[in-house]
């Protein structure tokens, strides 16, 4: 708010002071990019709004919600049926119109009906129905094949969920798999589940219902115990609907306000005919010349490719797991690293019940018997999307990675998919494949409320190291990132320890700065 609108709102007569507190409160929650020149004139425009209203209450009396009718019956006093202490209306006026009163039983929306389900064993009863909605709105992320192994593997053992399914006329249309975990200070944050392995996850609806279902649960969520103070999601797509539904059907005066962060690509590969020949035409010269040299060196090698069965998920499941996680050491964190012998476990779970109906698929590509590469994947629908992909360094040279996404093209035009989804991240190897981008980010809807400014704060720190990380990646040249992570704290032990017995040390750190 500029200067002048500020004088003018603090010498605004205390009648007005309603009004224009309102009016400012409803600024604040606009949905706009986040930066620092935001945060600091939402904090004007509060304490500006304060000063004027005459303190805190007058700020919660305006983000309170509307009372509730009661549904009670008045106590009859004669037998005219006119209710005990009310006044009449005087002789001649028209009667008033009787005031309809929402029926707790038919929410908005016509014929539809919410359940709120807070139970683990509540979520298998619903498993049959879930898996053909995830089918229908081609989203396997949100399928109960992906969601109840997490729960068994993934999540703690004293986890609170608060799933919401919405049907229609008895069909169901939506769910909503969400659960509560406490964030910074005591902040009730409701996540979805399994939104922590960088998958793209929506909420599920079938195609066009999202805005009512968006409405049930913008309903719902309010009566939840703890109250929600964050609705985050993500990783999501940038264009989805959720985020903007949600703050349009939040109940009172005042929308909520939805933070965006985290913005990254997602590459994605369209098969627009569904013919493995277009695509791989489509691709340039020097691509498909090197995907056909790869495939030369890996069958002089001695390699081989196969697709995990029912017999073979147990030892393809462990292949992946310690190929995947000598990858990663040194490198950084990885999520599923973080699972240990959870791991193998998780995706044996998860692909028991799908790998019979073709929707659970590993690519095995093995090296004289020894596998050097696992890439596995979720269908629903016509949608596959890719989870993730174990390699050994040793054998870069043959691009294990191209090699398994060109089998996975190969095998999704045959299964009759039409879009994959190849991860999050605008990596080299997904790039050089894709023929679109998706990209996502990560939501943060704050409700209306007396703790407001408390979920806001505590939000605040997330917001501001994704704006400084997004300032850096501007600012710091390309060919400087490197010497950056280098210098970064417990990097240089990292090399001492995985640098091979009796090898040179390396160069001195003056030397090697003279590159730049």
């Amino acid at each position: 708010m500029p200067a002048a609108a500020v004088r003018a709102v603090s010498r605004a007569p205390p009648t007005a002071a309603r009004k224009a507190c309102l009016a400012t409160t409803r600024s604040v929650h606009e949905t706009r990019p986040f930066g620092y020149t935001e945060v600091v004139s939402d904090f004007l425009r509060i304490g500006a709004t304060l000063r004027t209203a005459g303190g805190q209450s007058a700020l919660l009396s305006v983000v309170k919600e509307p009372p509730r009718r009661s549904r009670q019956v008045p106590r009859v006093a004669s037998r005219t049926g006119r209710p005990a202490g009310a006044g009449l209306p005087p002789r001649g006026a028209p009667a008033p119109a009787p005031a309809r009163q929402p029926s707790p039983e038919r929410p908005r929306g016509g014929h539809s009906a919410t359940e709120l389900i807070d139970t683990v064993a509540g979520l298998r009863g619903l498993a049959e129905e879930w898996d053909e909605l995830s089918q229908a709105a081609s989203n396997p992320a949100t399928s109960p094949g992906w969601i109840l192994p997490w729960l068994r593997h993934v999540a703690v053992a004293d986890i609170s969920p608060r799933v919401i399914a919405v049907r229609d006329r008895g069909v169901l249309v939506g769910v909503v798999p969400l659960y509560v975990s406490q964030g910074r200070g005591g902040v009730a944050e409701y996540r979805l589940m399994a939104s922590d392995f960088g998958v793209c996850l929506d909420p599920l609806a079938l195609p066009g219902r999202e805005w009512d279902v968006a409405a049930e649960l913008a309903r719902i969520l309010p009566d939840c115990r703890p109250r929600p103070d964050i609705v985050a999601f993500g990783p999501m797509c940038v264009a989805s609907h959720w985020p903007a539904a949600l703050k349009a059907s939040w109940p009172g005066r005042v929308p909520a306000l939805v933070r965006h962060h985290d913005v990254q690509g997602a590459p994605v590969i369209v098969l627009r005919d569904g013919s493995f020949e277009s695509w791989f035409g489509s691709l340039s010269s020097k691509m498909r010349n090197n995907l056909r040299r790869s495939e030369r060196q890996f069958e002089r090698a001695g390699g081989s490719s196969r697709w995990t069965t029912a017999e073979t998920l147990r030892a393809d499941a462990e292949a992946f797991a310690r190929l995947h996680t000598s990858r990663w050491r040194g490198r950084g964190w990885s999520r599923l690293s973080e699972l240990g012998s959870r791991l193998p476990d998780w995706i044996e779970d998860v692909g028991r019940d799908l790998i019979d109906e073709g929707r659970f698929r590993m690519c095995v590509l093995e090296v004289e018997g020894s596998p050097i590469c696992v890439d596995f994947h979720v269908l629903a629908g016509d949608e596959l999307s890719t989870v993730n992909v174990g390699w050994d360094a040793r054998y870069a040279k043959l691009a294990p990675p191209r090699l398994a996404a060109l089998r996975l093209v190969e095998g999704a035009c045959r299964w009759g998919c039409r879009r994959l989804r190849l991860g999050c991240g605008d990596h080299e190897h997904k790039l050089s494949l894709a023929n679109g981008n998706d990209p996502v980010d990560c939501s943060m809807v704050i409700p209306p409320s007396p703790r407001l400014p408390h979920a806001y704060l505590s939000a605040l720190p997330v917001l501001a190291h994704e704006h400084a990380r997004e300032l850096a990646a501007r600012s710091v040249p390309q060919q400087w990132v490197g010497t950056i992570r280098s210098l970064a704290p417990g990097a240089r032990a990292r090399r001492r320890s995985e640098r091979p017995a009796g090898s040179a040390p390396q160069a001195p750190r003056s030397r090697r700065w003279r590159r730049y």
